[in-house]
């Protein structure tokens, strides 16, 4: 208690590290995330480990929008990270660090509300080829600030450092100019209806009941957690066109 009414009187710049667990390296939630990584340490996606790509100290957590002093606990959503100098495309940017646990574990808990969102909950990462969740929502380092977005500039990958350990990385998907804010994609599940319009494959009139409340149901509740890295004025973003649908809806 004595922590929180002290944030109470900072701004969310300053007070961000006292909201979460900070690790040094990620913890297994599930003992057998030890065994499956030494069992798939060989597998495909695993890029190699390249020190000369390592962009050390490059990221910092700044507000991505204005944060004034607040009587309440807000500021939080507000916060991203960005790089401190370039950094060209294939660099490793920022190591993703958190609580390591199993795919269908994070499914299966109501709490985490998957039918509704359709993707993994903000600060909560799955990844592309096995079925591993990495979750930071308690627990990991800066890089749990890092945002999602309809264009994407940085992607996940698994290394295997040097000691045999498995990491995760942002990787640099373009060149990255001084004071740009990082951002990855969002998780769609593959049924998704709005891949059909991101896709376009329909439009939104062309979905079904079921799949227009599922879209819309999903969207509202990004959006009462998070914001796009996109930003507002994006005409591209995704998520900002289906909130003007459920305006009008």
């Amino acid at each position: 208690d004595l922590i929180r009414r002290k944030e109470h009187l900072v701004n969310a710049k300053d007070a961000y590290p006292a909201v979460y667990v900070a690790l040094e390296t990620s913890s297994f939630k599930d003992p057998l995330i030890g065994d499956f990584f030494a069992k798939h340490c060989k597998d495909k996606c695993i890029t190699p480990y390249d020190e000369s790509k390592l962009e050390k100290d490059i990221t910092e957590v700044r507000p991505y929008s204005s944060i004034v002093y607040s009587r309440v606990f807000p500021g939080f959503n507000k916060l991203g990270i960005f790089v401190s100098r370039p950094c060209t495309k294939g660099s490793f940017v920022c190591e993703a660090i958190g609580e390591l646990s199993f795919k269908n574990q994070y499914l299966n808990d109501p709490k985490n509300q998957y039918r509704i969102w359709g993707m993994p909950k903000r600060r909560v990462l799955f990844h592309d080829e096995w079925p591993i969740v990495l979750d930071q929502r308690l627990s990991g380092n800066e890089s749990r600030y890092l945002r999602k977005s309809c264009n994407p500039n940085v992607e996940l990958v698994t290394t295997k450092a040097p000691d045999g350990s498995i990491k995760f990385w942002y990787r640099a998907l373009q060149d990255i100019a001084e004071d740009e804010e990082l951002h990855s994609k969002w998780q769609w599940n593959k049924n998704h209806p709005i891949l059909k319009l991101i896709n376009d494959e329909a439009k939104f009139s062309d979905l079904d009941n079921d799949e227009k409340d599922s879209l819309l149901e999903s969207v509202d509740a990004i959006l009462n957690s998070c914001e796009c890295a996109c930003g507002s004025n994006n005409k591209d973003c995704h998520i900002l066109k289906m909130k003007k649908i459920i305006n009008t809806y």
